[in-house]
């Protein structure tokens, strides 16, 4: 079997790359894994929700449901809520801190819910799966995803270096330094898909914890500069007006319909 070639997407929500991989698949068929559509799958598969014992309906945004600083953790687990669960302590990479003297980031903990925590677990893992699964395919694979940490980069290239394909890795990130027009047209986007609006605060925390990909980061896992880096400045203009002529065609149609950006 050939070699094969996987392109890795790294870039903000709305900063253009599900526009590209559109592009991408028409020069070729390419093998798509999307983590927003495991994340549709895992919120109405009701075999999962009922092995964990959930019997709610869940959205795409309660995946991304955080909880509030100020809440009183313990009068609230007294009556905790039936769709989101108790509060948990977890323990998660802490970013905003400066790396040790072996390039690794300190751990922090942090409130969360426990129903969204058994939700992202389940979504992770499928995510990696589907990874394992398609590296037995032919086609070449595009990881859809935001890939905005490291940390997270680093995860997934160890997934797919544990299959030993020896595939090369390719990452095309976009580069948003404009966190208020990523917003802006956020907000847009929900306008056109009313299950996928992000909170603001989810997309200023992601924007502060975003880490640009280094071709020295590609080459730990490629080696011998196999890989190639391509960055991309992204246009707010350009995609506010794709999603300006999408929701007008949405008006004229009535209709819904799936859209990427």
């Amino acid at each position: 079997m050939k070699k094969k070639n996987i392109i890795m997407m790294v870039g903000l929500p709305c900063s253009g790359k599900s526009k590209e991989i559109e592009k991408l698949k028409r020069r070729k068929d390419y093998y798509v894994i999307s983590n927003d559509d495991i994340i549709n799958e895992v919120i109405i598969d009701e075999k999962f929700l009922n092995s964990i014992g959930i019997k709610n309906k869940y959205t795409y945004d309660d995946t991304f449901k955080s909880v509030p600083k100020d809440i009183d953790v313990k009068k609230y687990n007294e009556n905790p809520s039936l769709k989101y669960g108790k509060i948990i302590e977890i323990e998660v990479k802490d970013f905003s801190a400066k790396m040790d003297e072996n390039g690794d980031f300190p751990n922090k903990i942090i409130n969360s819910y426990k129903i969204i925590e058994e939700l992202k677990k389940e979504i992770y893992n499928r995510y990696y799966e589907k990874i394992k699964s398609s590296m037995k395919q032919e086609k070449d694979i595009i990881l859809d995803r935001t890939n905005l940490t490291i940390n997270l980069r680093s995860s997934i290239l160890e997934k797919i270096e544990s299959t030993k394909d020896n595939s090369i890795v390719n990452i095309l990130e976009f580069r948003n330094n404009n966190i208020e027009e990523v917003i802006k047209n956020n907000n847009l986007r929900s306008k056109l898909l009313s299950d996928k609006n992000l909170p603001d605060f989810v997309l200023r925390s992601m924007d502060k914890n975003r880490e640009n990909v280094t071709i020295e980061e590609l080459n730990i896992y490629n080696g011998n500069n196999k890989g190639k880096l391509r960055v991309i400045n992204v246009d707010n203009d350009s995609i506010r007006l794709h999603l300006e002529k999408k929701l007008k065609e949405k008006n004229e149609s009535n209709e819904s319909f799936g859209l990427g950006c």
